[in-house]
């Protein structure tokens, strides 16, 4: 546009002078392209290469533009070409990085078509103008020819680019819908909608999974005496700091999600039992060691964690289910430990016949983790425990007092 506004309103007035600066804002304007176009498709182009091209490119321009008679020619080549030559560069790293968003793919075959229209138009044009004068090339069909095809993928170009702004602050919208405010992870909706756009991709929409996938249901130990007793900010922190310690166990190809209230849920994918167990026992040791802010420091806060593998031909809902009853085993045995298994079906749990008498809570109405909410420890030590429990992390001593006595 800048280089536009120059040669239109004559600013230098100097013909050569002129031509100079418009070439550099020319120039400037493709290596920009490129370097966005590639920064947003995540195939950033070779620093040295582009700038190499860049300067070789504009200093060319502007030696030519001291005689424009002489080298009218060789200044055509040299700016489409140019201009080609980096937006190729950057074209070729983006086969190596094909972009999942139709938005994307447009702009990326929108790139492929401008950058090759430099070359193709400038072959058809520019020998037929070399046997004609200055005034009579700018009238010919062959320049129309030139401003019409850069008008048209100037406007094409512009239209995906706006049709991508769309599409990045809808993605922005859904994002901000499907976090959780006060800890920044996924919350449920965005977990579950996250879950299922996995499976569809590993899975083509189907309701198995890999047999690596672990499945973690994590719930605070009497959170809600933490409120009761240090204030609702201080549950709020204790919240934020569970939620950074489980970021800091998960990958970035795991889920991680805020189910409600202080349940918290992670997808841990292509793992075994024994790693996810693991890897469960470090976030629950790494918690009850973590001081938190907005309690004494003789205090500390402790989780319970239901573990299950999936397996393939179930279904997600029935593995939280099953997490579910060995979340609530962890609870009934103590608290502060991971209750693991390989496969107990949910249907066949006997706490769907025999509910524990816990009541409250944020999800299913299950508990409030305070004793407050159990009817009496001889009706908990009835329930009875879940089948095929491969195996129980138990709680170290510590030296710190729990929230409750």
């Amino acid at each position: 546009s800048l280089g536009i506004c120059v040669q239109l309103y004559n600013v230098p007035a100097s013909l050569p002078a002129n031509s100079a600066v418009a070439a550099t804002f020319f120039m400037t304007g493709a290596w920009a392209a490129a370097r966005s176009i590639g920064a947003r498709l995540g195939a950033p182009c070779n620093n040295a290469l582009s700038a190499l091209v860049y300067l070789g490119t504009t200093g060319l321009l502007v030696y030519y533009s001291s005689s424009l008679v002489q080298y009218r020619t060789e200044r055509f080549y040299t700016m489409n070409f140019g201009a080609a030559a980096m937006l190729l560069l950057t074209c070729w790293r983006m086969l190596l990085h094909w972009p999942r968003q139709l938005i994307d793919r447009c702009l990326l075959v929108l790139f492929w078509l401008m950058a090759l229209q430099f070359i193709v138009r400038t072959l058809l044009s520019v020998p037929f103008g070399t046997s004609m004068g200055d005034m009579a090339f700018v009238h010919s069909i062959h320049w129309q020819m030139i401003n019409l095809t850069m008008f048209v993928f100037s406007l094409l170009f512009s239209l995906a680019l706006m049709g991508a702004t769309v599409v990045d602050l809808t993605t922005a919208l859904r994002e901000e819908r499907n976090r959780d405010p006060l800890t920044s992870v996924l919350n449920r909706r965005g977990f579950d909608e996250r879950f299922l756009r996995m499976q569809d991709e590993r899975r083509g929409g189907t309701t198995a999974h890999d047999a690596g996938t672990a499945l973690m249901l994590c719930d605070l130990d009497r959170f809600k005496a933490i409120n009761d007793t240090h204030g609702h900010a201080a549950g709020d922190a204790v919240l934020r700091m569970f939620a950074e310690v489980l970021g800091r166990h998960v990958r970035a190809s795991d889920l991680l999600g805020r189910y409600g209230g202080e349940e918290f849920v992670v997808l841990a994918s292509r793992v075994n039992l024994a790693e996810a167990r693991a890897r469960a026992e470090a976030i629950r040791a790494k918690m009850a060691q973590t001081p938190l802010p907005g309690l004494p420091d003789d205090v500390r806060v402790t989780v319970s964690i239901g573990l299950v593998q999936l397996h393939v031909g179930e279904s997600y809902e029935a593995a939280l289910q099953r997490a579910d009853v060995l979340l609530y085993r962890a609870k009934r045995e103590g608290r502060n430990r991971v209750v693991a298994t390989e496969w107990v079906k949910a249907s066949q749990s006997p706490f769907r016949k025999h509910p524990c008498p816990v009541s409250g809570g944020e999800r299913h109405g299950r508990w409030r983790n305070d004793r407050s909410s159990l009817r009496s420890r001889a009706e908990i030590e009835s329930c009875p425990a879940p089948v095929a429990v491969v195996s129980t992390h138990e709680s170290r001593p510590s030296e710190h007092r729990p929230i409750l006595p």
